[in-house]
């Protein structure tokens, strides 16, 4: 791969940000809430956004090998990793990285269009009335309605206009791609 390649795949990798945001602001708001309730109980008074006497009860009653406690710290610990995993797993890119002859020129076309241009081309191929595409990572699935005759030939024909189309397009991870035909007379 190379150079450019990798540049188009950094560029168009979607980010977690929404989420990141999100639990971050949660965690500062819980954060702050606790620290005041804290600092309050420091100075002998309370701000009553927390039960303070209860926890503090319930903290001074419980071990550490309590079921409550071990129970709690396995769920604490369970969302913790959740939330690394999600933020570390990319989520469905917007864009299709396409090859470009500059390393430093980094392109992209929306799935819904890409999808669009391999259908079309599968719906050039003659006996064929319509197609749809979808994509599913690194596999397009062509779906062509042809007008009667469905053998061999035109499921050939299909595939290789979609490979066409796509070397065309020339994304850059490779595509697998599967045909299936449907009879409509």
């Amino acid at each position: 791969m190379s150079t450019g390649d990798r540049a188009a795949l950094g560029a168009f990798r979607p980010g977690r940000a929404v989420p990141a945001v999100i639990v971050a602001a949660l965690l500062a708001v819980l954060g702050a809430v606790v620290a005041a309730e804290v600092i309050a109980w420091l100075f002998g008074r309370s701000l009553g956004w927390l039960p303070g006497q209860a926890m503090l009860a319930w903290g001074r009653g419980t071990a550490w090998q309590s079921p409550a406690v071990l129970i709690g710290a396995a769920l604490v610990t369970l969302v913790g990793l959740a939330l690394l995993v999600a933020a570390f797993l990319p989520g469905r890119p917007r864009l299709v990285p396409l090859r470009t002859g500059d390393p430093d020129l980094v392109i992209g076309m929306r799935r819904q269009s890409f999808t669009t241009a391999l259908a079309r081309a599968a719906a050039e191929v003659p006996g064929v009335r319509s197609a749809r595409a979808v994509t599913r990572r690194r596999t397009v699935t062509v779906t062509a309605t042809t007008s009667g005759w469905n053998d061999a030939a035109t499921g050939d024909a299909v595939r290789e206009a979609v490979l066409e189309r796509l070397a065309a397009l020339g994304p850059v991870q490779e595509h697998q791609v599967a045909i299936r035909l449907k009879e409509r007379p």
